[in-house]
C-alpha cells in the first residue's frame, strides 16, 4: 500500500464527521461532576413523609453536558455523599422535567412559576422502592438510587435551562439519607478526564494509540502515545463531541473539529501536541476540550488509525448555576405545596441516564 499524506489524514478524518452519531451514558449536572464528587450532602427531598422539591439548572450548565449535544434522558440516578449510610426508602413518587427560562439567580418561591414551558411528567405518581447502601468514598461514588422514567425526556441545547421536580407521599421513614450535593463554595480545578474509546493498535505496537494529557508543575501537556513510527499525524481539537462512526474504521471520530494540527510521530510513535499553563484553564462556566489523533498506517483499514479520546476539563460549575425549592414534612400534604423554602446556589448532583 502507498503512504497516506497528512492532508489525506486530515481530510478523511474531517469528512468522517458527516457520517453517523454515537452515545454517552450520563448527563451529570452541575456540569463537570460526572467524574468528581460534590462538596456537600443533602437529605432533601428524601427525608420526610411527603415532599415537593424542584431544582433549576442554568442554561449554561445544561448546555455544557453530553459534549454540548442534545440528549434524551431515560432515568434519574443519585449517588451517596462521602461514606454515609443510606437507608432504604419506599414512597409514592412523581417526577417531572421541563425547560425553563428561570435561573439559579431568579428561581421563584412558587413551584408553578419555575416551569416556563410545558413540562414532561416522566414518572406518574407510583410506588418506588429504593435500596439501602453506603458511600464507598469514591471520587465519585457510583449511583445507588436508580429511577427509570416511564417517558423519555428530550433536551435541546436551544431549550434553555432545566427544571426538575420530585414529589412524594406515603413515606415510611424520616431518617437522613445524605446524597451527593454541591454548594456555591465549591472550589474545583482543571482536570484530565478518563480516556474514552479504545483507540486503534498501530503497526509495531502492542497497545492501542492513546490521546495522552498530564497536568504537572502548573502545566498541561498533551500528545499522542503509541502511534506508528515516523508517520503522518493530525491532532483534532474540539469543544463539542460528535461520536461519529465510519464503516471499516477501527475507532469513532469523537470531537467536532475546532482546530486541526498536522505533524509526524517520532520513531517511538509519539507526537507532542504542546503544553499550556493550567492557569489558562481557570475559566467559567465549565467546558471540555476534546483531543483525538488520526494517523497514517497502511496496515489498518483504509490506511487510517485513530487514538482514544482525551478530554481536558475546566473547573466544575459546582453550585454556582443551580438553586432549589422545597417543602418537606412529617405528614402527607407537602407533595401539593404551592410554595416552599428557596435555597440558592445549592442542589443535588443530578445524574440523568441518557441514550
Amino acid at each position: 500500500m502507498s503512504a497516506v499524506s497528512p492532508a489525506t489524514v486530515l481530510c478523511t478524518t474531517a469528512c468522517a464527521l458527516l457520517c453517523a452519531t454515537g452515545s454517552a451514558q450520563y448527563a451529570v449536572t452541575p456540569a463537570g461532576l460526572e467524574h468528581v464528587q460534590g462538596n456537600a450532602n443533602s437529605s432533601l427531598p428524601f427525608q420526610g413523609i411527603s415532599s415537593r422539591y424542584q431544582q433549576v439548572h442554568d442554561a449554561a450548565d445544561i448546555r455544557a453536558l453530553n459534549g454540548r449535544r442534545p440528549f434524551l434522558a431515560s432515568g434519574l440516578h443519585l449517588r451517596p455523599a462521602s461514606t454515609y449510610q443510606i437507608p432504604a426508602r419506599v414512597w409514592d413518587v412523581e417526577l417531572t422535567l421541563g425547560a425553563t427560562s428561570k435561573t439559579a439567580a431568579t428561581m421563584s418561591t412558587s413551584f408553578a412559576a419555575n416551569f416556563t414551558a410545558t413540562p414532561t411528567t416522566v414518572l406518574p405518581m407510583q410506588s418506588v422502592s429504593l435500596p439501602a447502601g453506603v458511600g464507598v468514598g469514591g471520587n465519585p461514588n457510583p449511583p445507588l438510587w436508580i429511577i427509570p422514567f416511564k417517558q423519555v425526556f428530550s433536551y435541546s441545547t436551544a431549550g434553555g435551562g432545566l427544571c426538575w421536580e420530585w414529589r412524594h407521599k406515603n413515606g415510611k421513614d424520616n431518617s437522613l439519607a445524605p446524597m451527593d450535593a454541591v454548594t456555591f463554595v465549591f472550589a474545583g480545578a482543571p482536570s484530565v478526564l478518563p480516556q474514552f474509546g479504545a483507540g486503534c493498535t498501530a503497526n509495531g505496537r502492542t497497545r492501542p494509540a492513546r490521546s495522552d494529557a498530564v497536568i504537572a508543575a502548573g502545566q498541561l501537556t498533551a500528545g499522542l502515545v503509541d502511534g506508528p513510527s515516523s508517520a503522518a499525524v493530525v491532532a483534532v481539537l474540539g469543544l463539542s463531541r460528535a461520536d461519529l462512526a465510519v464503516a471499516g474504521w477501527c475507532e469513532k471520530v469523537y470531537p467536532t473539529p475546532s482546530i486541526t494540527l498536522a505533524g509526524a510521530t517520532d520513531p517511538a510513535g509519539r507526537f507532542a501536541l504542546g503544553s499550556v499553563p493550567v492557569a489558562n484553564l481557570q475559566i467559567a462556566p465549565y467546558f471540555e476540550v476534546y483531543i483525538q489523533y488520526g494517523f497514517a498506517d497502511p496496515t489498518l483499514p483504509n490506511g487510517i488509525g485513530l487514538s482514544s479520546l482525551g478530554t481536558v476539563a475546566t473547573p466544575p460549575n459546582g453550585g454556582s448555576l443551580v438553586s432549589r425549592l422545597y417543602s418537606v414534612g412529617t405528614t402527607n400534604g407537602n407533595e401539593n405545596a404551592t410554595s416552599g423554602f428557596l435555597s440558592r446556589y445549592q442542589g443535588l448532583v443530578t445524574m440523568l441516564k441518557i441514550f
